[in-house]
């Protein structure tokens, strides 16, 4: 799970290249995190700093302890929303809906693809071709996430990305964690 939240921080940085295609210049918030669903039996987390370093940088630390192991049996996807106001109402349909991924297959495809040389050396994270992940304590210490490269395709308002990893036991019960990030990116005239 440990691996959701830093993914959680990292996707909705990447996220905020929905864009204008402008070069204004732009400045990023990180608003807070939260825990979601059944999350407290499944994992347990703790930002424990997110320091502004410039206009478009920050600097992250957390730790998580994860609770239990993500196999081919859960499944991960993401929900990027967006408003014009900077607040922290959305509309209930996503902007961008990132489909349900058994979560081996999203560790060999998306997250090998735009996670993990960004985490590499800045985490205790696996691999992508680990699977699975193993119940156990993970962190992310000093990683820096540079806004500065998607400028050109950032748009200003409130941004959130909600994070969900489940398993399906039957029909009738999902078991489900997840977070919710908040951000805001303002364009400076």
């Amino acid at each position: 799970m440990n691996k959701l939240v830093i993914i959680a921080f990292v996707g909705l940085c990447s996220t905020l290249l929905i864009g204008n295609g402008d070069c204004k210049e732009l400045d990023f918030h990180f608003i807070k995190m939260v825990k979601m669903n059944e999350s407290d039996e499944l994992f347990k987390y703790d930002l424990k700093s997110v320091e502004k370093i410039d206009q478009t940088s920050f600097k992250v630390n957390s730790e998580i302890d994860l609770f239990v192991d993500l196999d081919a049996e859960w499944h991960f996807w993401i929900q990027i929303y967006r408003n014009e106001d900077g607040s922290e109402n959305f509309d209930e349909k996503p902007l961008i809906s990132i489909p349900k991924k058994e979560f081996c297959e999203f560790m060999k495809t998306t997250y090998k693809q735009y996670f993990w040389e960004s985490l590499e050396k800045s985490s205790n994270l696996p691999p992508p071709e680990t699977c699975p992940i193993k119940a156990g304590n993970y962190w992310i210490k000093d990683y820096i996430f540079d806004g500065g490269k998607y400028k050109s395709f950032a748009k200003g308002g409130g941004y959130r990305v909600d994070m969900f990893v489940s398993q399906d036991h039957e029909e009738s019960h999902i078991t489900k964690m997840g977070v919710q990030i908040f951000g805001k990116v303002e364009e400076k005239e």
